[in-house]
């Protein structure tokens, strides 16, 4: 069973977010803002998300946990 299993850290595509991409977004805010935090308002959720790209603009390569971090305070 070895080499079957892997954590998502191991995937650099799971660990970013692409602050450019729509669907990107969108993904954070359906898997994220609604499903983990409850906020089922679309447009508070995405405004949510974009701040926090606009906030992470020089960051290349934004972590995810960082951007849900940042999401999660701006929706506070």
């Amino acid at each position: 069973m070895a080499g079957r299993h892997r954590l998502v850290i191991d995937n650099k595509d799971a660990l970013l977010v692409s602050g450019t991409d729509d669907s990107e977004l969108e993904t954070v805010r359906r898997k994220f803002v609604v499903k983990k935090l409850g906020v089922e308002d679309k447009d508070k959720g995405m405004a949510a998300a974009k701040t926090v790209t606009v906030k992470m603009s020089g960051i290349r390569m934004k972590n995810r946990v960082t951007f849900y971090y940042l999401v999660q305070q701006e929706l506070s």
